[in-house]
């Protein structure tokens, strides 16, 4: 089994060391590096160039930031593995996160997400007391981890129009997913028209099971993220940012509902 994964960035360059070091120790597949670049400086991106230098990988560098949607379509063809992988670069990837995934999208093609350990997030492992993660290890990273990949590996939670868990959405957020190429194919570019981010993973994913495919959430696969960063250079509010993306959202699907 192979990846292709796809890591947007816009400087902060150490996170994306610390998520490329991740990689390397944790993912249990071969895998290559898709690495697009939105306008970050000569010394961030020189510090990321240094680091992906031991990884097979492509390199895209752009003058200006593209926002989300944008560079993730422009890291699509070169997408050439049996699955792909869209990854945040502000955050670090927990032992063996790609194997569950995997199964999950081989059982049941579609897409396919980890949870997320004490993040924000309707995949945040603190949201959710039916994981059964003991509370003397909750706020702990490394044995939340230890502890979900022990407990949860190979189960996974299908993830319904309409979810019936608390807390749950009918959505995976694109911190971390992975689907077959084959899949991806098929359901096409994400939506540039939401600029920077904020619901593009909602329409994509909405787009997804209309065509058929399931959405999967597998505990057992864990993230770690430090939410926010690459937005946080931007001159907005990003509630102002999510409040538009979702009124564009709206008006997007009550269109194609229409008669």
């Amino acid at each position: 089994m192979s990846l292709s994964i796809i890591i947007p960035t816009w400087n902060n360059a150490e996170l994306t060391c610390a998520c490329l070091a991740s990689l390397a120790s944790n993912t249990a597949s071969d895998f290559e590096i898709i690495w697009v670049d939105n306008g970050s400086t000569a010394e961030q991106y020189s510090k990321v160039a240094n680091a992906l230098s031991p990884f097979e990988h492509v390199a895209e560098r752009h003058a200006k930031p593209l926002g989300f949607a944008k560079a993730v379509n422009l890291g699509f063809p070169h997408v050439r593995n049996d699955y792909c992988v869209i990854l945040n670069n502000d955050l670090t990837v927990n032992p063996k996160w790609d194997e569950d995934l995997i199964l999950a999208v081989d059982d049941q093609p579609g897409l396919a997400g980890p949870i997320c350990i004490n993040s924000i997030g309707w995949q945040n492992s603190q949201l959710h007391s039916w994981l059964g993660v003991p509370d003397a290890i909750a706020k702990d990273d490394v044995n939340c981890a230890d502890w979900l990949l022990h407990e949860w590996a190979t189960k996974v939670i299908d993830i319904p129009q309409t979810p019936t868990l608390p807390n749950f959405r009918n959505m995976l957020a694109f911190f971390c997913v992975l689907m077959p190429n084959h899949v991806r194919q098929s359901i096409g570019l994400l939506d540039e028209n939401f600029g920077w981010g904020y619901c593009e993973d909602d329409d994509y994913c909405q787009r997804a099971r209309l065509s058929g495919y399931a959405l999967t959430l597998c505990p057992g696969s864990s993230v770690v993220h430090k939410v926010g960063q690459t937005l946080a250079q931007l001159n907005e509010d990003p509630q102002s940012r999510l409040a538009a993306n979702q009124q564009y959202l709206a008006a997007k699907w009550a269109e194609r509902a229409a008669p």
